[in-house]
Protein backbone atom coordinates (compact mmCIF):
# COMPACT_ATOMS: atom_id res chain seq x y z
CA UNK A 1 0.00 0.00 0.00
CA UNK A 2 3.07 2.22 1.01
CA UNK A 3 4.31 1.50 -2.43
CA UNK A 4 1.41 2.56 -4.57
CA UNK A 5 1.25 5.92 -2.43
CA UNK A 6 4.46 6.51 -3.12
CA UNK A 7 4.32 6.00 -6.99
CA UNK A 8 1.15 8.18 -7.32
CA UNK A 9 3.00 10.63 -5.42
CA UNK A 10 5.62 10.82 -8.25
CA UNK A 11 3.63 9.69 -11.32
CA UNK A 12 1.59 12.60 -12.74
CA UNK A 13 -1.53 11.69 -14.26
CA UNK A 14 -0.79 12.54 -18.11
CA UNK A 15 1.42 9.34 -18.45
CA UNK A 16 0.86 6.81 -20.67
CA UNK A 17 0.78 3.21 -19.41
CA UNK A 18 3.37 2.28 -20.74
CA UNK A 19 5.82 5.01 -18.98
CA UNK A 20 3.75 4.02 -15.79
CA UNK A 21 4.62 0.37 -16.02
CA UNK A 22 8.28 1.44 -16.70
CA UNK A 23 8.43 4.02 -13.83
CA UNK A 24 7.09 0.58 -11.41
CA UNK A 25 9.65 -1.42 -12.72
CA UNK A 26 12.46 0.84 -12.35
CA UNK A 27 10.94 1.92 -8.49
CA UNK A 28 10.53 -2.13 -7.86
CA UNK A 29 14.72 -2.81 -8.98
CA UNK A 30 15.45 -0.59 -6.64
CA UNK A 31 14.21 -1.73 -3.93
CA UNK A 32 15.30 -4.87 -5.13
CA UNK A 33 18.63 -3.48 -5.08
CA UNK A 34 18.44 -2.16 -1.73
CA UNK A 35 16.99 -5.67 0.01
CA UNK A 36 20.12 -7.23 -1.54
CA UNK A 37 22.68 -4.71 0.24
CA UNK A 38 20.83 -4.71 3.25
CA UNK A 39 20.74 -8.56 2.95
CA UNK A 40 24.45 -8.84 2.07
CA UNK A 41 25.54 -6.69 5.12
CA UNK A 42 23.51 -8.79 7.37
CA UNK A 43 25.25 -12.02 6.50
CA UNK A 44 29.01 -10.36 6.30
CA UNK A 45 27.89 -8.97 9.91
CA UNK A 46 26.61 -12.68 10.95
CA UNK A 47 29.83 -14.46 10.00
CA UNK A 48 32.23 -12.30 11.34
CA UNK A 49 30.78 -12.44 14.79
CA UNK A 50 31.88 -15.86 16.50
CA UNK A 51 30.04 -15.99 19.66
CA UNK A 52 32.70 -17.23 22.12
CA UNK A 53 34.39 -14.11 21.05
CA UNK A 54 32.20 -12.32 23.78
CA UNK A 55 33.65 -14.63 26.73
CA UNK A 56 36.68 -13.91 28.66
CA UNK A 57 40.02 -15.67 28.01
CA UNK A 58 39.81 -17.80 31.04
CA UNK A 59 35.85 -18.93 31.70
CA UNK A 60 34.02 -19.74 34.44
CA UNK A 61 31.24 -22.92 34.66
CA UNK A 62 28.37 -20.36 34.60
CA UNK A 63 30.15 -18.58 31.19
CA UNK A 64 30.05 -22.74 30.07
CA UNK A 65 26.90 -23.14 31.28
CA UNK A 66 25.77 -20.20 29.47
CA UNK A 67 27.40 -20.88 26.42
CA UNK A 68 26.40 -24.72 26.40
CA UNK A 69 22.79 -23.56 27.66
CA UNK A 70 23.12 -26.89 30.21
CA UNK A 71 23.24 -26.03 34.03
CA UNK A 72 26.14 -25.04 36.35
CA UNK A 73 25.73 -28.85 38.07
CA UNK A 74 26.22 -30.24 34.24
CA UNK A 75 29.96 -28.32 33.91
CA UNK A 76 30.98 -29.16 37.29
CA UNK A 77 30.27 -32.94 36.38
CA UNK A 78 31.97 -32.52 33.23
CA UNK A 79 34.93 -30.56 35.32
CA UNK A 80 35.13 -33.78 36.91
CA UNK A 81 35.19 -36.41 34.47
CA UNK A 82 38.79 -36.88 32.91
CA UNK A 83 39.54 -35.01 29.63
CA UNK A 84 40.11 -38.02 28.15
CA UNK A 85 36.59 -39.55 28.78
CA UNK A 86 35.09 -36.10 27.25
CA UNK A 87 35.37 -34.20 30.66
CA UNK A 88 36.33 -30.71 30.52
CA UNK A 89 39.79 -29.76 30.76
CA UNK A 90 39.92 -27.34 33.88
CA UNK A 91 42.62 -25.24 36.05
CA UNK A 92 41.86 -25.93 39.53
CA UNK A 93 42.60 -22.57 41.26
CA UNK A 94 41.87 -23.27 45.10
CA UNK A 95 38.70 -24.14 45.52
CA UNK A 96 37.71 -22.36 41.79
CA UNK A 97 37.92 -23.96 38.40
CA UNK A 98 38.09 -22.17 35.09
CA UNK A 99 39.20 -23.32 31.76
CA UNK A 100 41.12 -21.41 28.95
CA UNK A 101 39.20 -20.30 26.30
CA UNK A 102 41.25 -22.21 23.67
CA UNK A 103 41.35 -25.43 25.81
CA UNK A 104 37.46 -24.91 25.62
CA UNK A 105 37.17 -24.24 21.86
CA UNK A 106 39.64 -27.67 21.56
CA UNK A 107 36.84 -29.53 23.82
CA UNK A 108 34.56 -28.25 21.77
CA UNK A 109 36.09 -29.41 18.61
CA UNK A 110 37.21 -32.72 20.17
CA UNK A 111 32.83 -33.40 20.54
CA UNK A 112 32.52 -32.42 16.88
CA UNK A 113 34.80 -34.75 15.72
CA UNK A 114 33.43 -37.84 17.63
CA UNK A 115 37.29 -38.14 19.48
CA UNK A 116 35.49 -37.86 23.04
CA UNK A 117 32.67 -39.25 25.41
CA UNK A 118 29.94 -36.68 25.85
CA UNK A 119 27.54 -39.53 24.91
CA UNK A 120 24.04 -40.06 23.76
CA UNK A 121 22.06 -41.59 26.66
CA UNK A 122 18.77 -42.67 24.82
CA UNK A 123 17.54 -46.37 24.67
CA UNK A 124 17.60 -47.86 21.71
CA UNK A 125 14.52 -49.88 20.99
Amino acid sequence: MQARRQIEQAVPAQLGIEQLLLQIAAYLQSQHEQNLVKLQVQSAAVEETNPLDAYPAIMTAAHISEYMHISRRRVYELFQTEPSAGGIPCLVIGGSKRVKKESFIRWLDGLERGKQGVRDRTVAK
